[in-house]
Formats: C-alpha cells, sequence, structure tokens
C-alpha cells in the first residue's frame, strides 16, 4: 500500500509540474543552485525561499558580510590581511536576477526543460572590471533615445561581471537580467544604498569550466566611483597575499546571495581538488574543487576563493565561481583554469 502511495504522489507531483511553471523550472535545475523564485512580490519570494530551505534549515554557518569580522574566522586564521581579502570579495559580489530561460540552453542543461521560461531565478556573480565606455551608451534607456544627441552621448561606464554560465547561459537571457550591487542588508535597500543595473550581453563564456563574464553600462558616476575603489582595495589585498604563517589546509570562502537574500559568507574546508589538462589548450590545466563550505539556492555563480600559506595559493586567489552540489554531503563543485606554470 505504501509503495503505491508513494507511484501516485509521484505521479501527482509530476501532473502539478505540467501546469505549473515555477515547480517545473525548479524540477529543471538539477544540481544547480539557483533560487527560482515565484511570481509574487521579489522581496516576499525570496524571504519565503529563506524561511522554507531544506538544505541550510538554520543557516547557521551563514554570516551576514555587513558583519563579517576576524571573530568569524577559525582562530589559525584570524589575520587582518585575510579579514581585508574577504572584505575586499564581498564588496565585488553581486546578486543577478535572471528574467528569461534561453530557447537556446541545451537539453540535459540546467534550466534545459524551461527554455522559454519567463519565471525568474537568482544567483550570484562579482565584479571583475570597470571602465569608461567607448561612443553611444548601449543601455536600452540609451538604446531607445529618439536623438543620438541626447541621452546615447552622455559619459557612461562598462562594469563587467563574471559568474556561472548555467545561471546566466547568453546575450539573449543578458538582456533580460537585472544585477543588484551593495545589497548587503536589508538596511541597505531600505536606505537606498543598493544599485540596480541591467546586464547588457554575454563576452566570454566556457560550458566546461561552468563559467561566464557578461557586460553593464551605466551612467551612474558614483556607482562608477564605488566600483573602483573596490576593485582597487580586493586587488591590492590579493597582490599582497596571506602571512605565511598561516595553515598550508585551504580554508575556502564562498560570498553569495543565498536564496537572493542579502549576501552571506560561509567558510569550510577543501575537500579534495582535480587537475586536468584543458582540452585543446595543452598549455592550459582546469582545477575541480569540492569543498565543504555551505551553499543554498541562490549561491550559484558566487565568488569562491582559497586561503591558505601553500606556495600556489595565488591560483586559489585568482577566484572560481560555485558551479552547483552533489548529494554525497554538502559539497559544491567549481572549476579553474590556469596556466601550466601555476601549477
Amino acid at each position: 500500500m505504501g509503495h503505491k502511495s508513494s507511484k501516485v504522489s509521484k505521479r501527482a507531483k509530476e501532473q502539478q509540474s505540467e501546469v505549473d511553471p515555477v515547480q517545473r523550472k525548479k524540477n529543471a535545475r538539477g544540481f544547480a543552485e539557483c533560487e527560482v523564485l515565484g511570481f509574487g512580490p521579489e522581496a516576499q519570494e525570496s524571504a519565503a525561499a529563506w524561511r522554507s530551505c531544506r538544505k541550510n534549515p538554520d543557516h547557521a554557518t551563514f554570516t551576514p558580510a555587513s558583519e563579517f569580522s576576524l571573530a568569524h574566522l577559525p582562530e589559525e586564521y584570524r589575520e587582518n590581511p585575510v579579514l581585508e581579502f574577504i572584505r575586499g570579495a564581498a564588496a565585488l559580489t553581486v546578486r543577478l536576477r535572471v528574467n528569461y530561460v534561453s530557447v537556446k540552453r541545451p537539453k540535459g542543461y540546467a534550466f534545459g526543460a524551461s527554455r522559454g521560461s519567463r519565471v525568474p531565478h537568482v544567483g550570484s556573480g562579482r565584479v571583475t572590471e570597470v571602465s569608461p565606455g567607448e561612443g553611444p551608451c548601449p543601455c536600452e534607456s540609451c538604446a531607445e533615445s529618439p536623438s543620438s544627441q541626447g541621452q546615447a552621448s552622455r559619459s557612461w561606464f562598462e562594469i563587467s561581471v563574471g559568474s556561472a554560465c548555467h545561471v546566466l547561459y547568453n546575450t539573449e537571457e543578458a538582456r533580460n537580467t537585472r544585477v543588484d550591487f551593495f545589497f548587503d542588508s536589508e538596511a541597505s535597500r531600505r536606505e537606498g544604498k543598493v544599485k540596480t543595473v541591467s546586464a547588457l550581453k554575454v563576452v566570454g563564456k566556457d560550458k566546461k569550466s561552468d563559467a561566464c563574464t557578461f557586460t553593464c553600462a551605466s551612467h551612474d558616476e558614483e556607482l562608477y566611483n564605488q566600483l573602483q575603489t573596490a576593485l582597487e582595495d580586493f586587488n591590492q589585498a590579493r597582490k599582497s597575499g596571506f602571512p605565511k604563517g598561516l595553515p598550508k589546509e585551504r580554508l575556502m570562502v564562498v560570498v553569495s546571495h543565498p536564496h537572493g537574500q542579502p549576501k552571506q559568507v560561509t567558510l569550510g574546508p577543501l575537500a579534495k581538488y582535480v587537475v586536468e589538462w584543458a582540452e585543446p589548450r595543452a598549455s592550459a590545466l582546469t582545477w575541480t574543487l569540492y569543498y565543504r563550505a555551505d551553499t543554498c539556492p541562490g549561491s550559484s555563480g558566487a565568488p569562491v576563493f582559497a586561503i591558505s600559506s601553500e606556495a600556489n595559493s595565488h591560483v586559489y586567489r585568482q577566484g572560481s565561481f560555485h558551479s552547483g552540489w552533489r548529494s554525497k554531503g554538502n559539497h559544491s563543485v567549481v572549476t579553474y583554469t590556469c596556466t601550466a606554470a601555476w601549477r
């Protein structure tokens, strides 16, 4: 009787997914950790997903990025350079709200069964570059400007953002994506500190390493200055490296927007890594990292770094993007491609 009931329950869920586009998209995400939201108010949908989380019900290991301090680090890693590095990474972490699934996503790929869907999903990413724009501004409002002498001729700047390829697959999806900067807390949203910009186009992607880079355009000079300062601070912290007295064991750091909520920091050990030649480039290696820093739906595309005194830790300081999880415990997988000289 119980076995029959289980079959009925499974069929009921299948029937529900056939008529419920939100559930159908959730079923299509596979091991990806994007949060799928409904069509209600975004803040309410996100908060409800946080409360009903099954993977990390109490989110006990998640620390709000705005509150992260030396006290949150394991004792043997409590060094100011480590703290500044993590804070620098957090300042550049962004939330992605993707409102369309491209019809060009392959079958069997994350959300491939929901191609054409406008059910929103949320992921994370990191600002990698910001620079003054050249030529007419390509943003949506300028593209619709009736005169090339009008808004389109104003000064603008370009923002490059890295994320996971399964979060934002191509330009078709980018044109339906909003990027939220400095969503550090609910207070930051209430106080108007969160900045939102539309994505424009995907300029690079690698399905094997599950990474993509896309661009945005903005006229907001305050945002430009904020990001420029944040990048300078982070790059300096990354260049300076970590104290030699740190353990050789790598402490993994993930900064993400779990369930689309304000950014959080999680820490955990590196479980293992696998190094392979990246084809067809014989001069490059792919590092696949498996780690136990907790993640949730919404963490896909989050920046991932390793803290260590080991000689080749500069490989891990370059960072990678969270790719998903597996059922064999709370492990996540990312890939990182580096030159053979960094092996």
